[in-house]
């Protein structure tokens, strides 16, 4: 079974993300950013990849590899590469909730 975890990362560089399963939500309450590179790219390798957040990465690629993918939130990036299936995109409500 896999682990949620609560966090905002930012780097300048590239951020790498390889595991079994991933949970991903944002800590950032009023901007919602769960990951953030600045100047890289921001990868998933997964079996499942479930994010609640923005994922920005505005001079890199976003690129998800996995088998399930559930993102409720918003991908902002210079380019964009899902493969693998069932891929379900939701948007993240400004409101007060997710």
């Amino acid at each position: 079974m896999g682990r949620t975890y609560i966090a905002e990362f930012t780097a300048t560089g590239n951020i790498t993300v390889i595991s079994q399963t991933v949970n991903l939500n944002f800590a950032d309450a009023k901007y919602k950013v769960a990951l953030y590179s600045r100047d890289g790219n921001i990868s998933f390798t997964s079996n499942g990849v479930t994010v609640a957040g923005v994922i920005y990465a505005p001079n890199g690629e976003c690129k998800v590899a996995s088998n399930d993918s559930n993102f409720t939130g918003a991908i902002v990036a210079d380019s964009i590469d899902f493969s693998g299936q069932n891929l379900t995109l939701n948007p993240l409500n400004y409101d007060g909730g997710e």
